[in-house]
């Protein structure tokens, strides 16, 4: 065993190596990936992305109605809308028209409660993401609360900038 791992460091290319050393290689991979608890760290950065679309969204609708006219909603909707089902086609002009239509003050409260969330939620994202990658090179992170919200929002603020 320990001459088959001895040789597998030595391969320069996937395919010079035997049956025998791939085997030992996906029995640590999976091994690993249920130590890690991977599936489940995948599942929770998932879960946050899809917290995240909405008020991603709802904040980019109110940002789009605030600076358009209604025509020019109207006509940039006749563009895309060829490419939406009809339920969506109705949703989204009903919602574009309707934030277009109102005054800019009423526009404030719900892009702002939106970006909140979303950056909220983004940070509960990048946080998970730390985590595993965190859990994939076997770290601990011993940074305290404050530290630990300081790095994740910078990263999940750089996100949304860039």
């Amino acid at each position: 065993m320990e001459n088959s791992q001895f040789q597998a460091n030595k391969v320069d290319k996937p395919r010079d190596l035997s049956g025998q050393d791939l085997k030992q290689i996906l029995k640590r991979i999976f091994k690993q990936i249920q130590i890690d608890h991977i599936q489940i760290v995948s599942a929770e950065i998932a879960c946050y992305f899809f917290l995240t679309l909405l008020p991603i969204l709802t904040s980019a609708i109110s940002i789009y109605g605030l600076m358009m006219e209604s025509e020019e909603v109207q006509y940039q909707l006749s563009a895309i809308s060829p490419a939406l089902p009809q339920q969506s086609q109705e949703i989204l002009s009903g919602t574009l028209n309707d934030i277009a239509s109102r005054s800019h003050s009423n526009l404030s409260w719900p892009l702002l409660l939106g970006l909140a969330i979303s950056q909220l939620r983004g940070n509960r994202a990048t946080i998970t993401v730390f985590e595993g990658v965190n859990i994939a090179f076997n770290e601990i992170n011993d940074n305290k609360l404050l530290k630990k919200y300081g790095i994740t929002l910078s990263f999940t603020n750089g996100g949304i900038l860039k």
